[in-house]
């Protein structure tokens, strides 16, 4: 919503029938990584799968599992959570990225961006 559909909201919510209840539910968007970060992820995935001997899907599930992976409680017990890619915005995702980056590196993998 901006302020040059506000008027358009605003008719919206007059239509809507004043005999039912409505929830209406404003907050800011959330930016989501973009098309051309997942696409970039997984040209990446695909290169270091290539040159450390895994599948794109494993190379996923492994970088998720060494840069997503955080620990949840659950009625006092300690329990291991991998957060999913899709959840992450678009900075949270520029980070993880440099995180592979960084690691694979050091490795001797360089992802020649094309």
């Amino acid at each position: 919503m901006n302020k040059n559909n506000l008027e358009n909201l605003i008719n919206k919510l007059k239509e809507l029938d004043a005999t039912q209840m409505w929830e209406v539910i404003v907050r800011r968007p959330k930016s989501i990584r973009s098309v051309d970060q997942n696409e970039y992820y997984w040209e990446m995935l695909t290169a270091m799968g290539d040159y450390f001997g895994y599948d794109k899907n494993d190379m996923h599930k492994l970088m998720a599992y060494k840069f997503l992976f955080e620990m949840k409680e659950i009625k006092n017990e300690s329990v291991g959570f991998i957060r999913s890619t899709s959840d992450l915005n678009t900075k949270e995702f520029n980070e993880y990225l440099d995180n592979i980056k960084f690691w694979s590196g050091q490795y001797g993998f360089n992802f020649e961006e094309k």
